[in-house]
């Protein structure tokens, strides 16, 4: 099951996965794959606990967040400049 939210040029991608190891591999692949565009001054941030896993990073004027909790998987790349609005509304919705 997929949801795509959009306001004002950004895109929030919400999909649920039937098992968690599905969500973790897509994480995984995303991840990566913006790494490949990464710079030395890119800034990253990390945190995981038993269920979930959320990674942030901000490289070559994108800001992008992928956030996993059990098997519900949670995406955004957008412009640096939308960052604070979209790191806003990853907390309300607790991811």
């Amino acid at each position: 099951e997929a949801r795509i939210a959009s306001m004002d040029g950004v895109e929030i991608q919400m999909i649920n996965y039937t098992e968690a190891k599905y969500a973790e591999k897509v994480q995984n692949e995303q991840i990566e794959s913006f790494n490949l565009l990464k710079t030395t001054a890119a800034w990253e941030k990390k945190d995981s606990g038993n269920n979930y896993y959320r990674y942030e990073i901000v490289s070559n004027g994108y800001y992008m967040i992928n956030t996993r909790v059990d098997n519900t998987l949670i995406y955004c790349k957008t412009l640096l400049e939308n960052k604070d609005t979209v790191q806003s509304l990853f907390n309300e919705l607790g991811y």
